[in-house]
């Protein structure tokens, strides 16, 4: 069969790997960057794999029976409009692994869990991952969160479940992929830009839970417009997570500052908010959320209780980087979008944040988060391609406690001279970071990296 890989990141190369170990089929590569690894380069050449770069071209259309994408490239693409047009069929990582694993997934050998949802994905994924291995169970934790799901290949054998963290990007293409256990943590505005509608976008998370909706159990946000919506009209099981209510039937609940479960009607308290590393009614969420998953898998809820006291912030999501003369420093990179940020500053109490904000923009509507932010904050930082945007609306409501910098070095060192001890200086950019940075990650290292050379230059005077 010819097959043709679009996008050589990690998905990509994953996907390149599993098919050259399998063997058998005619590959082709083609990545947009004009310049890839040379590790990459150096087993494509090895394995005799034709590629092309810096563009996709219409080569891929002779050289396909199946076009597989990665996560990263858009499906609107022209070549891939041509390729629809000659029946071609097109396909991402999620559900062609699915296929592969089908006769694994068909006798239910292994559990299936998938979590997604704007926000808190890699949080609520790694946090499931580590119950489930620490109750027992061999667990493989992919998807997302920088493990390929074609990785499963070598060990589906040896895994009782799969932990898959999945974005709308990679469920916007599956068709018979489905989940045992899907989570959806939330739904907020978010790449608009990609999906178009906020009700596509909302269409594609949903995928999580394929075609077949009376199988399988879905865990779903109650306070969410969206995954309410979903959870109300749905065939599955439903178990709901609530942070503002008791949802009355087999759920998640807070009641007197404490997290309490309900299974088969019996009412059991789980643990204190004041006991969690994890800070954010966010991360409240997510851990009732991963609580449920333990409970269909009846995981022992003291496991459970030990593993989430003792769990950390992930890096770039509300990380305490250092405290300087009383000023902590906290990057939250990875809140690319106006939710994310929202959900942080209300970790802090009213006019102690120095918020960093801005970066590239994703599509969304930010009159309204930003005056939300602007009754909270003591001071903005506006940085990256929003900044000028976001200066004039900003000016257009009265909101004159901001300032325009030109780099992460000036951010920091403004936000320290603003701030007073016991204040916050907070990275949420609420935007994607591609103007400036690779990454989210390097836009977070970058704030880290500038927080302690400030450090260094307050030690040596």
């Amino acid at each position: 069969m010819k097959i043709s890989i679009i996008g050589l990141g990690i998905t990509g190369f994953g996907l390149l790997k599993y098919l050259i170990d399998k063997g058998g089929d005619e590959i082709f590569v083609s990545d947009s960057a004009e310049h890839i690894s040379s590790e990459k380069i150096r087993y494509l050449k090895e394995h005799k794999v034709d590629y092309e770069l810096g563009g996709n071209t219409d080569k891929i259309l002779d050289r396909s029976d199946i076009i597989l994408l990665s996560p990263g490239v858009n499906p609107r693409v022209p070549v891939l409009s041509a390729a629809r047009a000659r029946h071609i069929e097109i396909m991402n990582d999620i559900e062609f692994m699915y296929k592969e694993f089908g006769d694994v997934f068909a006798k239910g050998q292994v559990k299936l869990i998938g979590v997604t949802g704007t926000n808190g994905k890699t949080t609520t994924t790694t946090l499931i991952g580590k119950v489930l291995k620490e109750a027992g169970y061999r667990t493989f934790v992919g998807g997302n969160i920088g493990n390929a799901f074609s990785n499963l290949a070598d060990v589906i054998n040896d895994k009782d479940v799969i932990v898959l963290e999945l974005s709308s990007f990679q469920l916007e293409l599956v068709d018979e992929f489905h989940t045992d256990i899907g989570v959806i943590l939330n739904i907020t505005p978010d790449h608009i830009d990609r999906h178009g509608s906020m009700k596509d976008y909302a269409l594609s998370k949903s995928k999580l839970f394929g075609k077949e909706e009376d199988t399988g159990i879905a865990i779903l946000n109650f306070d969410n417009e969206w995954t309410k919506r979903l959870g109300l009209t749905m065939r599955r099981r439903v178990r709901w997570f609530s942070s503002k209510r008791d949802v009355h039937q087999d759920g998640a609940f807070i009641k007197n500052d404490k997290i309490f479960i309900r299974d088969s009607g019996v009412e059991r308290e789980i643990l204190p908010l004041s006991a969690m590393k994890l800070k954010g009614m966010h991360n409240v969420e997510n851990v009732m959320a991963a609580m449920l998953v333990a409970s269909e898998l009846d995981v022992d809820m003291e496991i459970f209780k030990d593993v989430v006291t003792k769990f950390s912030p992930l890096p770039h999501r509300m990380e305490e980087v250092e405290k300087v003369e009383g000023v902590l420093f906290v990057n939250d990179s990875k809140a690319t979008n106006t939710d994310a940020t929202l959900r942080s500053l209300r970790t802090y109490p009213k006019g102690k944040v120095v918020l960093i904000l801005g970066g590239r923009a994703k599509g969304e509507d930010y009159s309204l988060f930003l005056k939300e932010v602007s009754e909270y904050c003591k001071y903005i930082l506006l940085i990256g391609e929003t900044k000028e945007a976001f200066a004039r609306h900003l000016n257009r409501i009265e909101m004159h406690d901001f300032k325009i910098v030109n780099s992460m070095k000036d951010a920091v060192r403004t936000g320290f001279s603003i701030a007073n001890e016991g204040d916050i200086v907070l990275l949420s950019p609420a935007t994607a970071s591609y103007d400036m940075f690779k990454d989210y990650e390097e836009r977070g290292n970058a704030f880290k990296g500038e927080v302690h050379s400030l450090i260094k230059k307050k030690n040596h005077g």
